[in-house]
């Protein structure tokens, strides 16, 4: 098992990497703890880089948990912030998280299977404030974009029409589908996001439908 989560900032110069050394920003779980899946993304109207965590804690209380945690970058020196904010802090997981930026509300997204739920697609709207020293995250409510047990999952942005995309592997009954969905972001002071309602993107005749990738295509 993982018993932490680190990360490491590089600069580039020109096909060069140069690395810093490695931070850690998992202490919630402690002792005995198994870090299981770890999802990154960037706020670019802050500069925050925003890691999500989820660990097992076997024999203790709680046996699970899912955090974010907002880092800092200054060439190959991370800081982490002081803060861990909870997505559960309690006998509960997240899997298949993903996190997005939307520039247009300045608001980073996170997309997760809700392990606690029947692994129900589940969102939260995350608001970064602060300072570099100092960064501080608000995270929105729960929202549900997938009444049903979802699989691996994909989103995507799409400037133009200032909307997300989010789709993901469905098995129904034994049947395989991809299906997606739109959602909106509200800023201001609410944090919080809508979605329309599941479409099929493709249902195999035969096939595999657990398998799939997606991207935004500006022209």
């Amino acid at each position: 098992s993982y018993t932490g989560m680190e990360v490491k900032a590089a600069t580039i110069s020109g096909t060069t990497f140069t690395f810093g050394s490695a931070v850690s920003f998992s202490s919630a779980g402690g002792s005995g703890s198994s870090y299981e899946e770890c999802a990154i993304g960037f706020d670019e109207s802050t500069n925050y880089i925003i890691a999500c965590y989820h660990y097992n804690y076997s024999g203790n209380t709680p046996s699970s948990a899912t955090y974010l945690r907002p880092l800092t970058a200054s060439g190959t020196t991370l800081t982490v912030g002081s803060t861990e904010y909870a997505i559960y802090a309690s006998n509960g997981a997240v899997s298949r998280t993903n996190l997005i930026y939307d520039p247009d509300t300045s608001r980073v997204v996170l997309i997760y299977s809700d392990s606690a739920d029947g692994d129900k697609g589940k969102s939260r709207v995350i608001q970064s404030t602060g300072s570099a020293g100092s960064p501080t995250l608000t995270v929105g409510s729960a929202v549900t974009w997938a009444s049903q047990g979802t699989g691996a999952n994909n989103i995507i942005y799409d400037t133009a029409n200032n909307k997300m995309f989010v789709n993901s592997f469905f098995n129904e009954g034994g049947t395989e589908y991809w299906k997606g969905c739109i959602g909106t972001v509200t800023g201001g002071g609410t944090n919080s996001i809508s979605w329309t309602a599941q479409s099929i993107v493709w249902q195999p005749s035969g096939g595999n439908a657990s398998t799939f990738a997606s991207t935004y295509d500006s022209s």
